[in-house]
């Protein structure tokens, strides 16, 4: 709906002011997110944490406001510019996309399992922000008027959340900077890692803006949006997973792997067969979402959630490395992601467009998964999933994809589903005890006991 309501290029003008705040709200980050996850996983006492990184990025929000301000007077930033992207900041405190201030309150529900409430507040904001767009007037200010509606509809599920945690005492915030040196050193390279897969993932938007154009900007910020709900796929197995691995990776080994293994599997899969979806259906899903218009974008549609297969594996063997104190891995990675996406982008922009800064993606994301995948064949936990049968079934779904193409999209997708799960079982990608494993972590409230039987 927001990308309907600007068009084209004021929705790549409006997406680059975005990727640009988002990579300058990285610099108040410092990376403390995992680290607390993983203390709180581990001794739910050490509550005065939260507070400290909580204390550290509200001082760092307002340096970074002054700063910029002060940059604008300097480099003569037109004011509505200058207007719009002080609105838009302010979502580093409010908005769960920033993943800021906002995603170091979520820690507590994470560790007593309770994203429910998460969700609620995330789906509330889509909520008001459908609502808001309903009264955007298409006139000169329209960017402004959907920054100042982004905003606000971030708001109602901040306030949400915050009467969850007095509510429910989960902790209560303190001004400090008690064991300030401690947590900025275990962080710092998540810190390094966060801000470079950051500049990764905005900073093709932003040069696509300024080497290209606003019109192939707002295309292949189109074609990103579609992808945006896949982030809830690792995000969800690494909420459930993360604090059992912390608390029994030492006592018992072998069976956080086979939780490992089958999380990752499932993922590799899913990723694979919503990516089929796109590779036969990226027309129709573009026009239904947001338009004929956007048609140049299907290439770049499909490439995307290619790399999306190799990017979203990666999060969990990035979050596995941070369990095991190897956080340096992960600041490798993102080097990885940041060098090769720059390389590739500096050699396809100005000839391919939207769709140069997919092929990126793409290359980038591969080489790095091919790293994390290596790293972890360094530890106990590694698994393989370069099989044979693997690859046979791999194919056989492509295939299944190709022969059923022409059936409509709703059709198309819901046979290519089952057919799937039908092939791994078959193929034993996933067998039995993997399917009641997965079983129990969707339908038993209490999973928790079932993993530590």
């Amino acid at each position: 709906m927001l990308v309907r309501s600007l068009g084209v290029e004021s929705y790549g003008t409006f997406s680059a002011i975005v990727a640009s705040t988002t990579i300058l709200s990285k610099l108040i980050d410092i990376g403390f997110s995992q680290i607390i996850f993983r203390e709180f996983s581990e001794k739910i006492s050490k509550k005065h944490v939260i507070s400290t990184a909580l204390t550290i990025r509200i001082v760092l929000f307002f340096i970074l406001i002054i700063t910029y301000n002060v940059f604008c007077v300097i480099a003569n930033i037109s004011e509505i510019e200058q207007l719009i992207t002080n609105i838009i900041l302010l979502n580093i405190i409010f908005s769960a996309k920033y993943r800021n201030i906002r995603d170091i309150i979520e820690i507590p529900f994470k560790t007593i399992f309770k994203m429910d409430l998460v969700m609620l507040g995330t789906f509330l904001d889509s909520l008001f922000l459908v609502a808001f767009l309903l009264l955007v007037i298409n006139n000169d200010y329209s960017i402004l008027q959907i920054a100042i509606f982004y905003t606000l509809s971030n708001l109602p599920g901040f306030i949400l959340l915050i009467y969850f945690i007095r509510k429910k005492k989960l902790f209560s915030f303190f001004f400090t900077f008690k064991d300030w040196k401690w947590l900025v050193k275990e962080s710092l390279p998540l810190f390094g890692a966060g801000l470079l897969t950051t500049i990764y993932f905005q900073f093709d938007v932003v040069l696509l803006n300024m080497l290209v154009s606003a019109k192939e900007t707002g295309l292949y910020s189109a074609a990103l949006r579609i992808g945006v709900p896949l982030s809830i796929l690792p995000l969800s197995i690494v909420t459930t997973i993360f604090p059992y691995i912390v608390k029994t990776k030492d006592e018992n080994r072998e069976r956080a792997r086979k939780i490992i293994e089958i999380s990752l599997k499932t993922l590799i899969i899913t990723l694979y067969v919503i990516f089929i979806i796109t590779l036969f259906k990226s027309n129709e899903i573009l026009n239904l979402l947001f338009g004929r218009e956007f048609k140049a974008a299907n290439l770049t549609v499909v490439v995307l959630f290619a790399s999306y297969i190799f990017y979203h594996s990666a999060i969990l063997l990035q979050n596995l490395s941070t369990i095991l104190n190897q956080q340096i891995e992960n600041l490798y990675y993102s080097v990885i992601l940041v060098v090769f996406s720059l390389i590739v982008l500096f050699l396809t922009l100005n000839e391919y467009g939207n769709f140069g800064a997919g092929i990126a993606r793409l290359v980038s994301s591969f080489l790095g998964f091919i790293y994390m995948y290596l790293m972890m064949k360094k530890t106990d936990y590694f698994i393989n999933i370069f099989r044979i049968k693997y690859l046979i079934l791999y194919i056989t779904i492509v295939l299944f994809g190709f022969i059923t193409k022409d059936f409509n999209l709703f059709f198309f997708s819901a046979t290519l589903i089952l057919f799937s799960i039908l092939f791994v079982y078959l193929l034993k990608f996933l067998d039995a005890e993997d399917f009641l494993i997965i079983y129990k972590l969707l339908n038993e409230p209490k999973w928790m006991k079932f993993l530590i039987k």
